[in-house]
């Protein structure tokens, strides 16, 4: 039996990965010998203070751009893009560098904080449209063929992807919705989008069978 050093839980399954943070899992009567693992004390110590100086310059340059903004006397604007860079960044390196997050889980949270900010860059530069008409929609193609290929390069672990591949088809289509309420006004990108979104999800749920409805029925507890 394996156990998760983390959040305590016990697990029978030949998986490795926790089944609720993620984690790796140990096996348990591990015996008194040596650590797989090195000492992360100092590691997280590095870690901890490189985090505070990154949150110290974020601050900084966040509030010297809205101090920027304000005395060019056109109220807060252009630093609105100082916040979606800062953001962005913390969300990639914060998220990019967690040994313990699943891969295809980085590929999400990247896939939604890059299509956020290309989306405040277009805003902001006044020249709204390219953003939702072109790149957002490649960008959720690339993400769900991604973690598709992903699925099926690592067959065996097909369990511990589906819960993204839904997620990120689902993602995938909602560019039908800016269609349909017409933000988007070249949808030929945005119809691709959406045409390969339900053809991996339809995919998804056929080949995934059981294992689609227990990891739905895990997650959600429905």
């Amino acid at each position: 039996m394996k156990y998760c050093n983390k959040c305590g839980v016990h697990s029978e399954d030949a998986e490795n990965r926790c089944p609720l943070c993620e984690s790796f899992l140990l096996d348990e009567g591990g015996g008194s010998g040596p650590s797989r693992y090195p000492d992360l004390e100092l590691t997280l110590s590095w870690y901890t203070v490189l985090k505070r100086a990154y949150l110290f310059f974020a601050i900084l340059i966040i509030t010297a751009s809205i101090i920027v903004d304000l005395l060019r006397g056109m109220g807060i604007s252009w630093s609105f893009l100082s916040i979606g860079v800062v953001g962005y960044s913390w969300t990639v390196i914060y998220h990019a560098i967690r040994t313990n997050t699943h891969f295809a889980s980085k590929i999400l949270v990247q896939t939604i904080a890059g299509s956020l900010f290309i989306f405040i860059i277009d805003y902001m530069s006044g020249t709204v449209g390219w953003s939702v008409n072109y790149v957002i929609p490649q960008i959720l193609i690339f993400a769900n063929a991604a973690i598709f290929v992903l699925m099926l390069i690592n067959f065996m672990a097909w369990r511990e992807y589906v819960f993204y591949q839904l997620v990120m088809t689902f993602i995938g289509l909602l560019p039908i919705f800016l269609i349909l309420f017409n933000v988007v006004t070249r949808p030929v990108m945005g119809y691709i989008s959406v045409g390969i979104s339900a053809a991996i999800l339809v995919g998804t749920v056929i080949f995934g069978d059981k294992t689609v409805k227990s990891e739905l029925i895990r997650r959600f507890h429905i």
